[in-house]
This record gives structure tokens, sequence and C-alpha cells, in this order.
């Protein structure tokens, strides 16, 4: 998978130019001039993976921005080229190219430093080989794995428990991750075969919290908590904050069927480019009171109004879109499947627009 480079310049008009090249070479590239408030909401739009920094800045200005990236994404690496008298575009174009190879050499280390640390386990695995397990030679059986471990355990398997509970080589299982994640099947963490994401759950803190008597998970969104409840099929309760930041509510699905039907769920991101940036998409589908709520909250907050529905509506959607997650055979959707769903459902606003493909959404 290709790493997302945010290119950093003194010219909108050179970076652009140097954007252009460098997708000759099948780099995926973001640019902007020294902008604090452009890196700001690109960092926050997009999953960047490295920080390219031209030397046609100053170095004092070259510095603050590097320290206003790094507070914002601590562990992100951020790379200044060295300032010489040539200096020029080709250079530019050599040094990025170059922090990508190392980014994906370092991708692909850190596969194999997980590798040797379960060596210390490799009889254990000899022992496992006999028995029956799922293989991971599809991505089909590693998702329904790690999907059916989060609602058992409330938290997503490390890769070493993959390995073990899969009959499979570490690095095999590594490989099968990032290919899951080029399928749109799990989101992992930067630079590393750990999962972040894989819907309808998040592994980290978010703004919607799904209990039931089997436990208790956090959802990335209106959307997908409820397709937690559906998975679980059994009574549950999604706690969160109209709009992440007003009024507590408790949504409560009670016999199938949601019991607070005069809530409302904004959908502001088109899906044709959810998958831009998955974790920003998820993060806006909020739930909220009524539609003057909704306007208040994407005026404030400089977001575009998008599609509403009601929370019933979308409990229902829910269940046909989540239903297939715990089947051992899932696959995901193409966006031809998911038109047909969203029609279904009447989702029929331009948001839920997506091409007539069978390319996965």
């Amino acid at each position: 998978m290709e790493p997302k480079v945010l290119l950093i310049g003194r010219s909108k008009q050179v970076v652009d130019i140097l954007k252009s090249e460098l997708k000759n070479y099948g780099r995926d590239i973001i640019g902007t001039e020294n902008n604090k408030e452009a890196v700001y909401q690109i960092l926050r739009s997009h999953q960047v993976d490295i920080v390219v920094i031209g030397a046609g800045l100053p170095d004092d200005v070259r510095m603050e921005i590097k320290e206003f990236i790094i507070a914002l994404r601590p562990g992100l690496p951020v790379n200044l080229i060295k300032r010489t008298p040539d200096s020029n575009p080709q250079k530019m174009i050599d040094y990025v190219n170059q922090k990508v190879a190392e980014f994906k050499e370092m991708r692909k280390s850190s596969i194999d430093t997980k590798i040797k640390e379960t060596k210390t386990n490799e009889k254990e695995s000899e022992i496992k080989e006999s028995q029956t397990a799922p293989i991971v030679k599809t991505g089909s059986g590693l998702h329904y794995t790690i999907i059916k471990h989060i609602i058992e355990k409330g938290y997503a398997p490390d890769i070493e428990t993959l390995s073990n509970i899969m009959n499979s080589d570490v690095k095999e299982v590594g490989t099968a991750l990032f290919d899951l994640q080029d399928e749109h099947g799990v989101v992992l963490h930067p630079n590393q075969p750990k999962i972040w994401v894989i819907h309808p759950f998040a592994l980290a803190p978010t703004n919607f919290i799904v209990k039931s008597s089997k436990g208790l998970w956090w959802g990335n969104c209106a959307w997908c908590s409820l397709g937690i409840a559906a998975l679980l099929k059994d009574d549950a309760s999604i706690t969160t904050n109209l709009g992440a930041h007003g009024e507590q509510v408790i949504i409560h699905i009670k016999g199938g069927e949601v019991q607070e039907k005069d809530l409302y769920i904004h959908f502001p991101i088109p899906m044709k480019y959810a998958w831009d940036n998955v974790i920003y998409t998820c993060s806006n589908m909020l739930v909220f009171k009524d539609e003057n709520q909704i306007d208040l909250w994407t005026k404030r907050h400089n977001i575009p109004k998008g599609d509403i529905q009601t929370i019933d509506k979308i409990w229902k959607f829910s269940k046909k879109w989540y239903g297939n997650h715990l089947d051992p055979n899932w696959k995901k959707w193409t966006k031809k499947e998911a038109r047909e769903i969203f029609l279904e459902f009447n989702l029929t606003h331009e948001v839920w627009d997506l091409e007539n493909s069978d390319s996965r959404f």
C-alpha cells in the first residue's frame, strides 16, 4: 500500500508541479504551501504517513512547522530536506522517493520484528498445527476471526494472537492484514500491522459506547454503533453526546427495535470520499435531536450539511449493511452492491452517490 505523503513548500505553484511529477512515480501526494491552518486541516482529514518539508523555506520556519506537526501528530515522521546551494525540484523528488522507500522498508521490518518476538512460541505453534482452525489464506477468514475475538473479548487480537488462533506464520498474518486493509476490511495503525478499526468496531475511545449483556465496545460513529448492536443480536444501549459535545443521550435497542425514534443521524461526508480518510468520515456521523441543531452544528464547525436520516431508518439499514460481518465467508461490498443497498433503504441524497462498479467500496 502506497504511503500518503504531505509535501510542504514555499510556493503552491512549485508544490503542485512536484505533486504532478511524483504521481508519475506512483506516489500518493498531498501538497500545500507553508500555512499552519492548511496543514492542520490536512492532518485532520487525511491519514498522512510521511511529511516532507522543502528546502525553499528558512530553517527557523521549517523547524516551527515541524514542531507544530509533531504537537498535532506525535510519532508522525517529519523530514526536512537538506538545504544546499544547488537545491532544485529534482532533488526534492529524489528525496521524497527515498523517504517513501525507507517508510516501506520500516513497515516491512515491523512485521519481521514481530516474527522474532514470537520465536519462543514456535514449539506451541507446532503443536497447534494439528488442530482445526481457520487458515489465513483469504481475507474472509481473517476478518471473521478478528470480529469474533472483539465480540468475545472486547478488544482486537494482536498479530501473535492471530498467528496462534489461525495456525499461521506471523509474517503471513502481517501480510494478510495489510492485504485486508487494501480491501477496506480493516484500518491499521500507521507503519504496523496493529488493528485500529474494523467496522463496525473502533479499538480506541470514541463518542459512542455500546453495551449489552455480552460486554462493552466502542463504535466509530452512529451508523457503526447501530451495526454493533445488530451484530450482537441482543438488547443493547448506545451512549453518546449530541453532536459529540452536547447533551448525553442513551439509545436503547430492545426486542430488535430502537426505542428513541425521535433522534436523527447526520451524514456530511459523501460516500464516494468516505475512504479518503475513513476515521474522519466516521467521526462526523453523529446523533442530533433535530435539523435545527444540525444547522447550528455545521455552521459552528464549518462542515458542509449532508443527508439527515431518522435513527430508526438507519437502524434497519445497519442490520442489512453489517448483517454479514460475522460470517466466515464475509466479503467486502462492491460499490454496485452498496448502491443497491442504499436504494433499498431509499438513501437517495447525493451524499450516497457511488459509481456503479464492481470495485470494492
